[in-house]
């Protein structure tokens, strides 16, 4: 007898001097052998939406008890698989191998500039596509020049100037964060210019105010706005208008 299992045997015993004969049957008992087995191997694997446990390959002898499970969540856990040599004298071994289930890439797309004009108002950026649909905030930063090449921290895209914009999409249940940076140009808004007002001697300029140019965004005002009309240093220059924001 030398595999294990559960053997009915027949026993007989002769008469002796001091006992008498036994004829009869036993039950003999060989139990498995229990093997060595190692369960400190980790596995790491890349998740998807139709990542079940069976997916992770484990080694000779191993198995998943419960290989269809649904690995859903971005985690580590332990899972319970059963070693087994499939040979009736040694037993089966339960033990839990360690399964980390990792996030993925993802990537944001904007154009690679952008250009408005100035009219007073901020603009939001289009064409900014995150690669997946799950919930996940998009952040904005801003570095900000004007046209004179002055430096001034912003926390949104409105006057004039230069902007190297960073888009952020953060990390989601399933997907890594990504960022990308895109170029805006915001360009100074182009008014009219007061050419001909009309205006009657004595006048001060103060009285012309009515006939500056009507614009969207920024007034006209005089430099000197009480010079009279007419007065003999009255010239040009003297007229000169600035826009003011």
């Amino acid at each position: 007898v030398s595999n294990a299992g559960t053997y009915n045997i027949s026993l007989v015993v002769n008469d002796s001097n001091y006992y008498g004969s036994f004829d009869g049957r036993i039950n003999l008992v060989i139990n498995p052998a229990t093997p060595e087995t190692d369960f400190s191997k980790q596995f790491a694997v890349d998740w998807n939406q139709d990542l079940i446990l069976g997916d992770i390959e484990l080694p000779e002898y191993y198995r998943w008890e419960n290989s269809n499970t649904k690995l859903s969540e971005c985690k580590k856990a332990s899972y319970i698989a059963i070693y087994d040599l499939q040979d009736s004298n040694y037993a089966t071994v339960k033990g839990e191998f360690s399964v980390t289930v990792n996030k993925i890439a993802s990537t944001i797309t904007a154009d690679s500039t952008y250009t408005y004009t100035y009219n007073g108002n901020a603009f939001t950026l289009n064409h900014i596509e995150p690669s997946h649909s799950e919930q996940a905030s998009i952040t904005y930063s801003y570095e900000y020049k004007t046209f004179a090449d002055v430096s001034k921290d912003v926390t949104e895209i409105k006057n004039a100037g230069y902007y190297v914009v960073t888009i952020t999409l953060d990390e989601s249940d399933h997907y890594l964060g990504s960022s990308i940076t895109t170029k805006v140009t915001v360009n100074q808004i182009s008014v009219g210019t007061p050419s001909v007002m009309t205006a009657t001697y004595g006048d001060t300029l103060d009285m012309l105010t009515s006939q500056f140019p009507t614009e969207t965004v920024g007034t006209w005002s005089w430099v000197d706005d009480q010079l009279t009309v007419g007065d003999a240093t009255t010239d040009s220059k003297l007229l000169d208008a600035a826009l003011k924001d």
